[in-house]
């Protein structure tokens, strides 16, 4: 299932708009795509993801699941198609993983609170896939970062999206927790052919994974391409305002960048 957003703009008060300005923003994510959002702090990616999830209603312009107005579908519905996974998001003290999880099975619940076979089967994949099996019965709260951070993907796959959105989700985590979620992620798209988005602020670690890159600066897409085509000297300058040296990954062959020197900006 796509994706899609058309001449959108937000807009907070009366300030110029954090997404969207000067030019609205249009942008695709077509079925089965791995897209990683990049971008300094503030440029907008955390409003853009929230703005296609309906978390943020945009000031102009409009966004489309499946093709059709996300504005006119019920709630309900889009939960059974796209699911969200949002910056550290707060779990009650007393919630264990499988509760969690089985929270992601509400949009399919018809008035009864309790699992029903098929639910159970589908929460029960849902924690396998994201290898917390012996986690299972843990409260949520005495889990690590990488265990609390598949917990959610896991809730996240027990609503059966066939998108997925993810804010920073390796932000808080040690190099191999986020080789580890990127994974299973990668896993999520190919053999599940679940469109993904995700923001993200290792460079490298998108390259490696993902198949497309959307940059952003200032609340404006400025390129929009495969990690090759994205990850340049030139483009990380104009975006990031460093200077940089790309060598491909010995192992992958994916682009990878060394960070040499910040670029001064000038003063006005």
């Amino acid at each position: 299932m796509n994706l899609a957003c058309e001449g959108i703009s937000v807009r907070f008060g009366r300030a110029d708009p954090v997404l969207g300005h000067p030019e609205p923003v249009s942008l695709e994510f077509a079925e089965k795509d791995f897209t990683a959002i990049i971008g300094p702090n503030g440029s907008g990616k955390s409003t853009l993801l929230r703005t296609l999830s309906r978390l943020q209603k945009p000031t102009t312009g409009r966004v489309l699941l499946g093709g059709s107005p996300l504005a006119k579908i019920k709630p309900k519905e889009i939960a059974r198609k796209l699911a969200l996974v949002p910056q550290s998001p707060p779990v009650p003290h007393d919630m264990t993983v499988t509760d969690l999880v089985a929270h992601g099975r509400h949009p399919h619940r018809g008035v009864s609170e309790h699992l029903l076979g098929r639910d159970r089967e589908i929460v029960e994949n849902a924690i396998e896939r994201c290898d917390l099996k012996t986690f299972a019965e843990r409260r949520v709260a005495t889990l690590s970062g990488g265990e609390k951070q598949r917990a959610w993907i896991a809730a996240a796959l027990a609503q059966e999206p066939r998108v997925l959105l993810l804010d920073e989700p390796t932000s808080a985590l040690d190099i191999r927790h986020q080789l580890e979620v990127m994974d299973l992620l990668r896993s999520l798209n190919e053999h599940d052919h679940i469109t993904i988005g995700i923001v993200v602020h290792d460079i490298n670690l998108a390259a490696r994974v993902c198949s497309r890159i959307v940059a952003l600066k200032s609340g404006q897409i400025v390129a929009d391409g495969t990690p090759e085509a994205v990850i340049t000297p030139d483009l990380l300058r104009l975006v990031f305002n460093v200077e940089t040296e790309i060598s491909p990954d010995p192992v992958m062959g994916t682009p990878t960048c060394r960070f040499l020197s910040p670029i001064a900006c000038a003063v006005e």
